[in-house]
């Protein structure tokens, strides 16, 4: 009898703990995936007097918010079922009524962008910067570069994005 019980307690406890330790070494895996293909930087792009200026006019804590309101936007076209209007400004959302229309107009098809670096800044006002973005991505199963311009304007103490390329 006890080593039915012992044996009964063991099942169990295999049963909770497998699911566990699977768990555990997948999420292992993922960290490592994720930690070997993460982009590294080797040598950076040394500031010109025109990003010093935007600095200046606008601020590093809001750069680095222009900076995440772009990534986002970008998370957020290459996701299944894209909602784009709170990341669009009003004029870009005239011009694209629904949101997503723009993704065609900057998106080639079957094209995913892997990373992106900002490799310069313009302050055209206080409430409006220019990035020049360079971007890691894939397409027709290559990896490749892109550079352009993404304009991002600050409504309401949001930065959205105003302009993309010719867009």
């Amino acid at each position: 009898m006890k080593n039915r019980r012992l044996l009964a307690h063991v099942a169990i406890l295999l049963l909770v703990a497998m699911p566990l330790a699977a768990q555990n070494v997948s999420a292992a895996r993922d960290s490592l995936h994720a930690q070997l293909a993460a982009p590294a930087l080797i040598k950076g792009f040394s500031p010109d007097s025109s990003f010093r200026r935007t600095v200046a006019m606008v601020g590093g804590p809001e750069l680095l918010a222009a900076r995440g309101a772009l990534v986002a936007f970008l998370i957020e076209a290459q996701s299944r079922h894209p909602n784009l209007r709170p990341l669009l400004t009003q004029r870009l959302l005239q011009r694209y009524p629904g949101g997503t229309g723009i993704l065609t107009a900057i998106f080639a098809p079957e094209m995913h962008v892997h990373s992106l670096s900002i490799v310069g800044a313009r302050g055209i006002s206080a409430e409006m910067i220019e990035l020049d973005v360079v971007f890691l991505i894939f397409v027709e199963g290559k990896f490749d570069v892109n550079e352009t311009k993404a304009r991002l304007r600050r409504v309401s103490g949001r930065w959205l994005l105003d302009g993309f390329g010719a867009v």
